[in-house]
C-alpha cells in the first residue's frame, strides 16, 4: 500500500485514490482466484492504470489468491526493508564497525526481549494471547466433529466446512 501511495503521489485525486486503495486491498487479501479475478476486474474498471501497477508489482509475493504457497494470513513481502531500518545507523560505517554494531544492537534487544518475556502471565506473548482469546470468543458458536484426528468438520449456524489439518486446508478458502 505504501508503494502505491508512493509511486502514484500526485497521480489521483485523493477520494479517487482512496477508492483505488481499497480496490488494492481486495487483491491483496483475495482468498480465491475469483476474488483476485473480480478485484482485478474493479481496478481495471476504475483505472487500467493502477492495474498495470498492480500487475509490475509482484502481485504474486503479497495477494493471497497469487502466492504461490500458504502465507497464513501474512502480507509482508520483504522483511530485509524493515531490518534495514533497524539497522539504519551501522549502514554507514565502515564494515567491522557495521557488523560490531549489529551484533551489539541484536544482543540488547535479545536481552530487553528477555526481560520482557519474564513479564507474561502465560506461556505466549501478549499480542498471541489476546488473537488465541479473541479467537477462542469468535469461535465459541462453532460445533467441531472429529473424523480421524487429522480432519474434521466444522459447523457455523447452518454453513459445515471440512478442515483438514494435515493438508492445512478449509473448504471455506481461508
Amino acid at each position: 500500500m505504501q508503494n502505491f501511495n508512493d509511486q502514484c503521489a500526485g497521480k489521483y485525486a485523493a477520494p479517487f485514490k482512496k477508492l483505488l486503495r481499497k480496490i488494492l486491498q481486495r487483491i491483496a487479501y483475495a482468498v480465491t482466484e475469483q476474488e483476485y479475478e473480480d478485484a482485478m476486474m474493479a481496478m481495471e474498471l476504475n483505472s487500467a492504470d493502477a492495474k498495470e501497477w498492480v500487475l509490475r508489482n509482484d502481485v504474486e509475493h503479497w495477494s493471497h489468491a497469487r502466492f504461490p504457497g500458504q502465507r497464513f494470513g501474512e502480507l509482508y513481502s520483504n522483511l530485509i526493508e524493515s531490518f534495514n531500518n533497524w539497522i539504519h545507523d551501522a549502514r554507514s560505517l565502515p564494515i567491522l564497525q557495521m557488523v560490531d554494531k549489529i551484533r551489539v544492537q541484536m544482543m540488547e534487544m535479545a536481552a530487553k526481549r528477555k526481560i520482557d518475556a519474564a513479564l507474561w502471565d502465560t506461556p505466549y506473548c501478549p499480542k498471541v494471547q489476546k488473537i488465541i482469546e479473541k479467537n477462542l470468543q469468535e469461535r465459541r458458536s462453532l460445533a467441531i466433529r472429529h473424523s480421524d484426528g487429522i480432519k474434521f468438520e466444522v459447523v457455523e449456524s447452518m454453513k459445515t466446512y471440512a478442515v483438514d489439518l494435515h493438508l492445512q486446508t478449509c473448504s471455506c478458502g481461508h
